[in-house]
């Protein structure tokens, strides 16, 4: 197990922290039971960031995993520059959305990383990702844990189902984790319905999750005049989507 949930509601008194894995789901997702209602703006901390990573790779792995979500559903994450305040996580509730490192004891020390939301009813107004600065992973792995965090932010629990970026029972690998699968996006849609795109993301997902010739690592879409499309430099192949039509391009495609 790699991290954990902390849950602040405003005018309620602190809840402990818990691992937010629940019970007889009424679908295979779990979501907290609030929402965004606005723009998510968030920001990096770079306080007791470990010295061998680089900042500008963590803010890109951070952006691409709220890319991802965005890609599937109706929400907007904007990254809204670095934060020079010391963070600690009891600063969860301070109404400034970050993420930022801390050296986790106790009952956290063994995670990665843990999560925390501040919900006012039903919406969500804060929401912040803390790193365990003992276990810092190299950016390709920071993708996919991000990618897991970023669907606590929207307000997604964990799926009781084991093939899914949201699962904790088990987790996935950080590979797996860089591709969304279908119970994470009926989560996200659940509470902010689809994107105008998402019929296309999520065949780039199967697609990406499926075949070899679209690993190891997960990308995000791009868009041209004509196609909407992904490149994966390590294969050198393409895949894209063009007025309904879906297009692959690389040496492995040649007869």
């Amino acid at each position: 197990m790699r991290e954990k949930l902390i849950r602040l509601r405003r005018g309620v008194a602190v809840i402990s922290t818990i691992i937010a894995f629940w019970a007889t789901p009424i679908e295979a997702f779990q979501v907290v039971g609030a929402e965004w209602e606005k723009e998510i703006v968030w920001y990096y901390s770079p306080q007791n960031q470990p010295s061998a990573l680089s900042q500008d790779r963590i803010i890109q792995a951070m952006i691409f995993a709220t890319l991802r979500w965005e890609g599937v559903c109706n929400v907007k994450f904007r990254y809204g520059g670095i934060s020079d305040k010391r963070y600690a996580i009891s600063d969860l509730g301070d109404g400034i959305s970050v993420l930022s490192w801390h050296t986790f004891t106790s009952d956290l020390a063994p995670f990665s990383a843990a999560a925390g939301w501040v919900q006012l009813g039903n919406t969500i107004v804060e929401a912040d990702v803390f790193l365990n600065t003992q276990a810092p992973l190299p950016p390709y792995e920071m993708g996919g844990l991000l990618t897991h965090e970023v669907g606590h932010m929207l307000g997604i629990n964990h799926s009781d189902q084991p093939f899914y970026v949201m699962s904790a029972a088990p987790y996935q690998s950080f590979k797996f984790q860089r591709t969304l699968r279908g119970d994470d996006v009926k989560a996200c849609q659940s509470l902010y319905g689809p994107s105008q795109n998402q019929k296309v993301e999520r065949i780039f997902n199967w697609a990406e999750a499926s075949y070899p010739w679209f690993q190891p690592e997960g990308q995000i879409s791009q868009k041209n005049n004509e196609y909407t499309f992904r490149h994966y430099p390590t294969t050198g192949s393409y895949m894209g989507e063009k007025d309904g039509s879906l297009y692959v391009l690389g040496n492995e495609f040649i007869l």
